[in-house]
């Protein structure tokens, strides 16, 4: 049986610029900032260098080494909400460019701070607003389990 399209014409529709502003923040995905950070290990508290991708959907996506990007090879994924909280430590074994990033728990997960440190002091700072950003203009909300906004 074959489906019927049903077409309806509008004589005029108003749509204000602020609502194609959001229709575009959910429809279009882009890189806010990228590039090469350590990361302190949650079992093995080892520092390791990481590539990492954050998005404007609020979501960071780690990868083992920069080549994995491409073929999407990631290691892990943080999701940011509002609940979030990104801040500079000014010395954390040695490094002075690091920062944490507070994630807390979201249904199966449980509370976490990824320990990071960037190259230097401007790519950590570069970092943190670039964080701090993206999660103060999340518009979407993730209710436990929900992961359909991935």
């Amino acid at each position: 049986m074959a489906s019927e399209v049903h077409r309806v014409e509008l004589d005029e529709v108003e749509v204000s610029k602020a609502d194609i502003d959001i229709f575009n923040s959910f429809a279009s995905v882009h890189v806010v900032a990228e590039g090469t950070l350590e990361k302190r290990g949650f079992w093995n508290t080892a520092w390791k260098p990481r590539y990492f991708v954050l998005d404007n959907k609020g979501r960071i996506f780690y990868y083992k080494l920069k080549e994995h990007r491409d073929a999407g090879k990631f290691a892990g994924m943080i999701a940011l909400t509002s609940a979030c909280s990104v801040s500079r430590v000014k010395d954390r074994d040695g490094k002075n460019a690091s920062f944490d990033l507070y994630v807390p728990a979201n249904g199966s997960f449980v509370d976490r701070t990824f320990h990071l440190s960037a190259s230097n002091e401007e790519m950590c700072e570069k970092w943190v607003d670039a964080i701090k950003r993206v999660k103060d203009n999340i518009h979407y909300v993730c209710f436990p389990g929900d992961n359909s906004w991935w």
